[in-house]
């Protein structure tokens, strides 16, 4: 049911283009992140062990989820927010890329985090086209002319939640894989 809603959000004019502009705004955020700090060579990372699968779990949803809600929020905002903490978000990943790729290499990078890495991108993605969404849903419904903006955007609420589910679906199962991997070094 939610992938058929999600394919429905995504056919629609405003969905399609709350998703393009979240994945556009994230590849050039992480791309100035990475070129920001390529070459350099930080320490390499303590970490303490975790005691397992759960503890692993809930330490990585707790980072994950405020982010997703972050970029949840634009929903509120006209979008505003969701651009401030996509490019913030899309930043900081591409900075600790380029410290993790001068560490140990894209083999490295790939090898630790290579089964996870892309759903959890996905779901912060879907996150930010969620806060994205009322707003160009409003913006693209203007040729119709039917409803008012405001009514256009309050209802384009509802679509933008099951974005939302969506998204946070993929991040708590890169979560459960991250936990997985991590629980077995």
């Amino acid at each position: 049911m939610a992938v058929n809603a999600m394919v429905g959000l995504v056919r629609s004019r405003g969905g399609l283009l709350s998703l393009l502009a979240s994945s556009t705004i994230f590849g050039l955020g992480a791309a100035l992140g990475y070129s920001a700090l390529s070459g350099a060579e930080l320490s390499p990372r303590t970490v303490s062990p975790e005691s397992g699968f759960g503890e692993a779990f809930w330490q990585i949803l707790g980072r994950n989820i405020p982010s997703a809600m972050l970029l949840y929020s634009g929903a509120a905002s006209f979008g505003v927010l969701s651009l401030i903490g996509i490019i913030m978000l899309a930043a900081y990943v591409g900075a600790t890329l380029a410290v993790v790729v001068s560490n140990s290499g894209w083999s490295g990078f790939i090898t630790e985090t290579g089964v996870y890495v892309g759903f959890e991108f996905l779901g912060f993605i879907l996150a930010g086209a969620a806060g994205l969404y009322p707003a160009f849903a409003m913006v693209a419904g203007m040729s119709q002319g039917n409803a008012s903006m405001l009514r256009r955007y309050v209802n384009a609420m509802a679509g933008s939640l099951r974005f939302f589910t969506v998204a946070v679906s993929v991040i708590v199962g890169a979560a459960c894989i991250e936990a997985v991997v991590m629980a077995a070094r």
